[in-house]
């Protein structure tokens, strides 16, 4: 196991903000709103990086062997 999250993970946080960000718009926070869409962002794009940190892993393990 590494130290990292996992791109599940993160996509779930992702998920999770996204929801958050349609309380707070429902409620009319607007700022609060787009600060959670900022978050979803932010966990999408480090599941994208852990994914290809992964696959860089991966291929170096494979050209060890």
């Amino acid at each position: 196991m590494s130290g990292y999250p996992t791109p599940e993970a993160l996509r779930r946080h992702a998920e999770h903000a996204s929801a958050m960000a349609d309380e707070y718009r429902q409620a009319g926070n607007i700022v609060k709103a787009d600060q959670r869409d900022e978050d979803a962002r932010f966990y999408r794009i480090l599941a994208e990086r852990e994914e290809i940190r992964m696959e860089r892993n991966t291929i170096a393990w494979e050209h060890a062997a």
